[in-house]
């Protein structure tokens, strides 16, 4: 039985890592295609607690990289494979308070960045390794309540985040590899709406591009729903609605 929000990676059109929550024994656990999907290889990458039902996974050439949370202790954990998922190196990367939900994990060259979740404080919180994920540094990007947030680094210094706060779609901004950050506003919706889901893809450090869905015709989380679209130039100073 699979829940959580599973999260894959495509290195190619034929080659899939999935990441996913095995609700029943409480793992983590991948599955693996190397042809697009026709048939898949399953294992356990983590099996201590309850751990998997947030996770983000990377990969290329024999590496898996697989950030995640567990709910036994609320901690954010990773995972590192050098042999395609036969062994894995595990890593707590932070312990304090109630983190890891809603992570999400960009890569760049050695450099592996990570957005998450800390709940008991209400914090938007942001981890790195220049290291492909051997040591770890962790810091409070803001101290909103920020969810749904999405990471992609136009490269090593600077990194974006996209996040929802209330009614509102918001922009954390680092130019020094994550060392301080700025935060602004993307889009606001109607009082009391309050969006989903966002992703953020950078294509640049100016060209921003932010997907998001907001509630229609009503308020709260329930309901119909529109996917929206907003494009920054300007590395997120001004924002344009597609």
């Amino acid at each position: 039985n699979v829940r959580g929000a599973p999260s894959h990676y495509a290195k190619d059109a034929q080659k899939i890592v999935v990441g996913y929550w095995d609700s029943i024994n409480k793992d983590l656990k991948i599955a693996k295609s190397h042809d697009a999907g026709q048939t898949w290889e399953t294992s356990t990458v983590d099996s201590t607690g309850d751990v998997g039902s947030d996770s983000s996974v990377y990969y290329t050439g024999d590496t898996i990289l697989i950030a995640y949370r567990s709910n036994t202790n609320g901690d954010l954990k990773f995972a590192k494979s050098t042999d395609l998922g036969s062994t894995w190196d595990i890593k707590m990367i932070d312990t304090q308070g109630d983190v890891g939900s809603g992570v999400k994990m960009d890569v760049i060259g050695n450099s592996v960045f990570e957005v998450y979740r800390d709940s008991s404080a209400g914090h938007l919180k942001f981890a790195k390794s220049t290291d492909l994920g051997s040591t770890w540094t962790t810091k409070i990007i803001t101290t909103d309540n920020g969810q749904w947030a999405s990471i992609d680094a136009a490269d090593s210094d600077n990194i974006f985040i996209s996040y929802g706060l209330g009614n509102e779609i918001k922009l954390a901004k680092s130019i020094n590899g994550g060392d301080t950050w700025a935060t602004s506003l993307i889009s606001s919706g109607q009082q009391g709406s309050q969006p989903k889901r966002t992703s953020i893809y950078a294509a640049s450090t100016q060209r921003l591009f932010v997907v998001f869905n907001t509630p229609v015709g009503g308020t709260g989380t329930s309901g119909s729903s529109s996917l929206l679209l907003s494009i920054s130039s300007d590395g997120g100073q001004t924002w344009s609605r597609d």
